[in-house]
């Protein structure tokens, strides 16, 4: 009976062990999911202010490319008028 107690004892211990490891691997695995999370936010605020940047200087070239276009037909419209 002392042989099954003893080994009774040993599987316990081991379980012990095996569930606190399982507690550290939950911990890491949090760390991480938070880590990631808190990257991810970064990322995408820093892609978000790209695309605005982005965005805006599209902006100020259609314009100018309207303008150019605008006077170039203004100038196509004047000599054909004058002819």
């Amino acid at each position: 009976m002392g042989n099954l107690d003893a080994r009774v004892g040993h599987l316990e211990g081991r379980m012990l062990e095996q569930s606190e490891a399982i507690a550290d691997i939950r911990d890491g695995v949090a760390r991480l999911d938070a880590k990631l999370s808190d990257g991810i936010v970064r990322l995408d605020m820093r892609i978000s202010s790209e695309v605005a940047r982005l965005d805006d200087k599209m902006s100020r070239q259609f314009i100018w490319t309207v303008g150019m276009l605008v006077t170039v037909l203004a100038a196509v419209v004047g000599g054909l008028i004058s002819r």
